[in-house]
C-alpha cells in the first residue's frame, strides 16, 4: 500500500471549502407581482411603498417598464430619482464571510449627466458608484454590470439598501437592475488545521507499520 497515496487523500479531504455562492436577493429585476407600464412612482410617503419584496424607505423611485432599454437580463428597473431622489431596501440572510453585491446600472439619460448610487449593506461600509450618460439615450441606455463586496462578521440579517446621492431637486435619476448577492462563508481553518495534524499522525504510524 503506497502511503504517500493514502497521506495526499487525507490532505486533499480535509481542505476548507467555501459555501457555493448563491442568489439570495428576491426579485432582483423588480417584476414580481406587478406591472410597470411606461413607468409608475412609488414613494415613501404613499400609501404603497412597496415594489415586490423591495420597500421604498426615503424619497420617490420610479418603476420603469417601457420607457427606456431595459438592462441585459430582461426584468424591469428602476429610476432611483422619482420627484425626488429616493432609497429602497430588502432584508437579506447572510452567513459570516463575504458578499458580492451584484447590480446593472444605466441613468435617466436626462437632467445632471452624472448620476450617483450608493450600495449599503446593513451598517457596514457602503460603496458609491457614478453613471455619466452623456451620449446615451432611452434606446441605448449603456447598461454598466456593477459590484460591491462587503466583508461579514456573523451570520444573520442585512439589510440591503440602495440610495440615490444625486441633488435634492433631481427627478431623473441613477437607473438600477438585475440585482443579487453572492455570499460565500469562511471556512473553518481551525478544525482544518486539527484534523490535518491528526491525518499526518495516524499515516505516519501507518508508515511504519507497513515498512515493518
Amino acid at each position: 500500500m503506497n502511503w504517500k497515496y493514502l497521506l495526499g487523500i487525507a490532505v486533499v479531504s480535509s481542505l476548507p471549502f467555501a459555501a457555493s455562492a448563491n442568489t439570495i436577493v428576491a426579485d432582483g429585476n423588480f417584476s414580481e407581482g406587478v406591472s410597470a407600464g411606461s413607468y409608475t412612482t412609488y414613494g415613501a410617503g404613499q400609501s404603497s411603498t412597496a415594489i415586490g419584496p423591495w420597500t421604498v424607505s426615503s424619497g420617490t423611485v420610479d418603476l420603469i417598464g417601457n420607457l427606456w432599454q431595459g438592462p441585459t437580463g430582461g426584468g424591469y428597473s428602476l429610476d432611483m430619482d422619482g420627484a425626488s431622489p429616493g432609497a429602497i431596501q430588502q432584508s437579506v440572510y447572510l452567513t459570516a464571510g463575504t458578499a458580492t453585491v451584484s447590480f446593472a446600472l444605466a441613468g435617466n439619460p436626462n437632467g445632471i449627466p452624472v448620476k450617483t448610487l450608493e450600495v449599503d449593506l446593513g451598517s457596514l461600509v457602503a460603496q458609491t458608484f457614478t453613471f455619466d450618460w452623456t451620449g446615451r439615450d432611452t434606446a441605448s441606455m449603456g447598461w454598466t454590470d456593477e459590484s460591491a463586496t462587503f466583508n461579514i462578521p456573523t451570520s444573520g440579517t442585512y439589510t440591503l439598501l440602495f440610495s440615490s446621492l444625486d441633488p435634492s431637486t433631481s427627478v431623473w435619476g441613477p437607473a438600477l437592475g438585475n440585482v443579487s448577492i453572492s455570499n460565500a462563508a469562511v471556512p473553518d481553518g481551525g478544525l482544518t488545521v486539527g484534523f490535518l495534524g491528526g491525518a499526518l499522525v495516524g499515516l505516519g504510524a501507518l508508515r511504519r507499520k507497513l515498512s515493518v
